[in-house]
């Protein structure tokens, strides 16, 4: 057990629940226990307690003006000492407030630098540590709503969020790619008819790279069996309109839609009625999971990889970001396209010919992998 979070009434534990869910969020498979979240039905709930006190390398005590001095609060944090880092995580409270067996260890405040700290200690012991930028990526994206849950404020501008779920802000496409392929690895890996991956773009071009530990073909292909898996790109016979403001070859935007469509229905083996063609071309490049969105709105003339991108999460109100682009921009965008032709999958094997054209003229050269 890396990291044991100690907390005592009730707004000490809605803090440390909120900040358990953080570390999970960005630094999983941190292994984090708190009694309120892990202790499992039926143990004795002293020796359970001791047990992951006796394992942890940080304990964070949660404090607030409530257990300020709560016995059980300086109990926990007593056995804590044998841990490698104790940690007073401080929440409406000052470090000089801090009683006597507390007061010699550096604690951090409740704001986003203080947690940041937090987690950077985390991630310090641990064994299967991140690079610090990457923990810094993630906690951009995940700080907004966990500030909310743990000093009680209000969505604000400078949050990012405003109310309408907005999780990250990212400079570029491949910025926000490699932070969103967290929630393409949380599809992945969640069970059930709730699973979802829609995909919108002229072609899957600017996906076909390699993110972390997944790519957005394994999600594809773990989506299929869920039966909700949606790919709409380009119909070939418009990409052509793209082609003089991006500065194309004529046929480049078309043949790059036969590439997608032939990985994935030849290489992917996914079902022709997952993917529909759009009469025209998408002014916003996007992905959707169940809960998360990847949006990368682009002006024409500018390549759509050098643009600003977001990353929002679906809440409960219907009018957030994430519920306007799937009923705008997915819902309606599949209703509006058309199912795949003959020709289309004609398409998909003039590509393979050429394909194995250039393999019999080339035999020794190895296909590269196109870059975001």
């Amino acid at each position: 057990m890396s990291v044991f979070i100690s907390w005592s009434n009730t707004k000490s534990k809605s803090v440390a629940t909120a900040l358990r869910r953080l570390i999970d969020e960005c630094l999983c498979p941190v292994p984090v226990w708190m009694s309120a979240v892990d202790m499992e039905a039926g143990v004795k709930l002293y020796e359970e307690i001791e047990r992951y006190l006796g394992e942890a390398k940080v304990g964070i005590v949660c404090i607030t003006d409530e257990n300020l001095k709560s016995p059980w609060v300086l109990f926990e944090a007593g056995a804590m000492l044998k841990a490698g880092r104790l940690v007073p995580y401080l929440i409406g409270i000052a470090d000089h407030d801090l009683p006597g067996p507390l007061s010699p260890y550096q604690a951090c405040p409740a704001t986003r630098d203080g947690t940041l700290s937090v987690l950077r200690a985390v991630n310090s012991t641990s064994l299967s540590s991140i690079d610090e930028r990457l923990l810094e990526r993630r906690f951009d994206a995940f700080w907004p709503s966990a500030d909310q849950a743990i000093n009680q404020t209000s969505p604000t501008t400078s949050d990012l969020d405003v109310g309408l779920g907005v999780d990250a802000i990212l400079r570029n496409r491949s910025e926000a790619f490699h932070l969103f392929v967290d929630y393409l690895r949380s599809e992945v890996h969640q069970s059930g008819p709730k699973s979802r991956l829609w995909i919108i773009g002229s072609s899957l071009q600017g996906f076909d790279v390699v993110a972390s530990t997944i790519t957005i073909w394994d999600a594809i292909d773990a989506a299929v069996p869920s039966g909700c898996l949606r790919v709409l790109l380009t119909a070939p016979e418009v990409s052509h309109f793209r082609e003089k403001p991006e500065d194309r070859i004529p046929g480049q935007i078309k043949g790059e839609i036969g590439v997608a469509l032939n990985k994935l229905l030849e290489s992917h083996r996914i079902p022709a009625e997952f993917i529909r063609l759009y009469p025209g071309s998408p002014t916003v490049t996007a992905i959707a999971t169940s809960t998360h969105m990847f949006l990368n709105p682009f002006p024409y003339g500018l390549s759509s990889f050098h643009c600003f991108s977001l990353i929002v999460r679906k809440t409960s109100d219907e009018t957030d970001i994430y519920n306007q682009y799937i009923a705008a921009h997915f819902e309606k965008g599949w209703k509006l396209s058309r199912p795949l032709t003959q020709e289309d999958i004609a398409l998909t094997q003039r590509h393979n010919d050429v394909t194995q054209k250039n393999k019999k003229l080339n035999p020794s050269n190895r296909p590269t992998r196109r870059s975001s």
